[in-house]
């Protein structure tokens, strides 16, 4: 007997016969059967066997088959049956449950669930998910989210410095006084892809070591190893470390680049779409951005988010009703300059700021227009 084998190698003939299966993981228990069965028995016979009621009865299986000390594939069968029962839905509870809105940030992150914000650079996503990073592990109020019991939160920066993140603290309002404590801020980690089996289990054992409920990950394109257009990818990245996480109820954040058509996403494959809950494509605003979730699998997000930011007496994200597009108030100046009437429409408009020498963009001229008639008719104008 050879050594580390439960019985006799295959004859050729149990060979040809175990070929026709797709997983050589069973070839311990065509060995095993071998060894304890007739003589008589054909190969065929002997697979039959090794495999037991599997095929006709798969929910057997695990209970079923014989166990050996070193049969590593039937002991891997019974935990998998055992891991799988566990997911098994419980219906009397699943009625239970109240489904009503369920924010974690409320109006942009929902517990439990997967999210992507995805901007051009310079737009501002990174401002904000760290603005609610820092008041989540604090309990500090944020969005329409109330002061309270602190979360604890992961998040993994692949981009700032030890200089930039103290900056930001500080426009934020921290200090070497605040409790941060339960903000895991992880700073250029070198980790292994996480679109890779090696780095969503480092990933996922931190985070079930911190105990974090909140993850966010900044950005995704610095923690992939296969190409950013590659659907493959982003459905490795699920596999690894996404799927993971929300199995787990952990709520988790990335930031995607944006393309350079916006209307078609963010950066790289559609895969980016399907993957998670909530897509936010985040644009500049005057005084702040706006967020239209371009993707809900929840009924409950809203269409669009605008948010202000305010500076004084701390950088911070304050929900409106509405922001004027990126460019409105510099076209409202130039208007002005141009000596243009406040009824005037955008042809006459555009004709008096081409003979003043000015240049302004379509939907920033329209935005101008509509900002200076609301202008005139506020008291006090």
């Amino acid at each position: 007997m050879t050594d580390g084998m439960v019985g006799p190698e295959l004859s050729a003939a149990d060979q040809a016969a175990f070929g026709t299966l797709e997983s050589a993981d069973l070839a311990p228990r065509v060995l095993e059967t071998r060894r304890t069965s007739a003589h008589t028995d054909g190969p065929t016979a002997i697979v039959d066997r090794a495999l037991g009621c599997a095929q006709e009865q798969p929910a057997r299986l695990a209970r079923d088959l014989p166990v050996h000390a070193d049969d590593a594939a039937s002991v891997r069968d019974r935990q998998s049956a055992v891991a799988l029962a566990d997911w098994r839905v419980d219906w009397p509870t699943f009625w239970e449950r109240d489904r009503c809105a369920d924010f974690l940030v409320e109006p942009i992150i929902t517990r439990g669930r997967s999210h992507s914000l995805n901007a051009r650079a310079e737009v501002g996503k990174s401002l904000l998910l760290q603005e609610v990073a820092f008041a989540c592990a604090t309990g500090r109020a944020v969005l329409h989210r109330p002061a309270g019991e602190a979360l604890t939160v992961v998040y993994l920066d692949m981009e700032m410095t030890e200089d930039d993140l103290e900056d930001r603290a500080d426009s934020f309002g921290y200090g070497p006084g605040d409790d941060l404590s339960r903000l895991h801020y992880v700073l250029l980690p070198n980790i292994p892809p996480l679109d890779t089996r090696e780095g969503g289990r480092v990933l996922t054992a931190y985070v079930a070591d911190v105990g974090a409920e909140l993850v966010v990950i900044d950005t995704t394109a610095r923690v992939l190893d296969g190409e950013e257009n590659d659907a493959d990818t982003l459905r490795d990245f699920h596999r690894h470390s996404g799927q993971p996480l929300k199995s787990a109820g952990v709520t988790w954040v990335r930031a995607d680049h944006l393309g350079k058509d916006a209307s078609r996403g963010a950066r790289g494959t559609s895969a980016k779409n399907d993957d998670v809950d909530v897509v936010w494509q985040v644009t500049k605003a005057n005084g702040g951005i706006s967020l239209r979730a371009v993707k809900r699998r929840v009924r409950w997000v809203p269409e669009t988010v605008n948010l202000a930011v305010v500076t004084d007496p701390h950088t911070r994200h304050q929900p409106s009703e509405a922001l004027w597009p990126d460019g409105t108030l510099d076209a409202a100046a130039k208007l002005d300059k141009a000596g243009v009437p406040l009824e005037a429409g955008r042809p006459r408009a555009r004709d008096m700021l081409e003979t003043a020498g000015l240049s302004v963009g379509t939907d920033a001229l329209r935005a101008g227009l509509r900002w200076r008639r609301q202008r005139d008719q506020e008291p006090g104008s």
